[in-house]
């Protein structure tokens, strides 16, 4: 049996991120077209500001635009030297947004390099990043978790606080932050939330765009690691509740 479930419910999974590093010759307004071009129908392309400051009742600043390619699965973020994808859509059945698995999240990115991939649009894959947030409204770190926390006043206990540590582990660089008890980062939920947040980088790779399908083991193996983390770090009776499949 495998040591980690494949399936839990629910997931609470607020983000989870696909971050590639790419080089490129050409600039970024003129890679935003070509991908405009070469990307399928399927996609649909919007730009949106990244930061929005008002300044009266009559008057916006906008600072920055996001370009957004999106279809029924996956969002792209196409950046000055890097691809974000992101796996979460919106729920049809809620108000929501819900992951759409990984078993259809990989074969979505794989889709997209594998169309881009004979276009002189970028040269090589740089560095990958995989960040998957889960937040949950009805849980102590301090139970839920294996995480032990004190700060040399043993006389207080502090129930709200936010751990952060970068560490290396199996070749991979992994940033962890553990908040509990904190907002959440979706606005509609007011109570106090805890999360664990789990980045896992893989640095100095340089893969040509021709060879994208030797990025993609690399892509799975930084996935296998977030979970492996993930489910390392919480108490069995914990994973218990959450109905694991295995």
């Amino acid at each position: 049996m495998n040591s980690n479930p494949t399936k839990i419910t629910p997931d609470r999974i607020k983000s989870a991120i696909v971050e590639l590093k790419y080089s490129s010759k050409l600039p970024f307004d003129v890679i935003i077209g070509l991908f405009y071009k070469v990307l399928d129908d399927s996609y649909t392309y919007t730009n949106r500001p990244t930061q929005q400051i008002k300044v009266d009742d009559s008057q916006e600043l906008v600072f920055g635009i996001q370009h957004i390619f999106f279809n029924d699965k996956i969002h792209l973020h196409l950046q000055p030297g890097a691809l974000v994808f992101n796996g979460i859509q919106k729920d049809d059945n809620s108000t929501g947004y819900k992951y759409i698995g990984w078993d259809n999240y990989l074969p979505e990115i794989y889709k997209i390099l594998s169309e881009i991939k004979d276009q002189d649009i970028l040269e090589s894959y740089l560095r990958i990043g995989i960040r998957y947030n889960s937040e949950y409204p009805d849980i102590d770190i301090r139970t839920s978790t294996k995480f032990s926390f004190t700060f040399g006043l043993p006389d207080i206990t502090s129930k709200k606080f936010s751990f952060s540590s970068e560490f290396m582990f199996d070749d991979h660089r992994i940033i962890l932050q553990l908040l509990n008890k904190n907002s959440s980062s979706d606005p509609s939920i007011i109570q106090p939330t805890s999360a664990i947040d789990i980045d896992i980088i893989k640095d100095n790779l340089n893969i040509s765009k021709n060879d994208f399908e030797n990025l993609i083991p690399y892509i799975v193996s930084a996935h296998d690691l977030e979970k492996q983390i993930f489910f390392k770090l919480l108490q069995p009776d914990f994973i218990n509740t959450l109905k694991p499949i295995y």
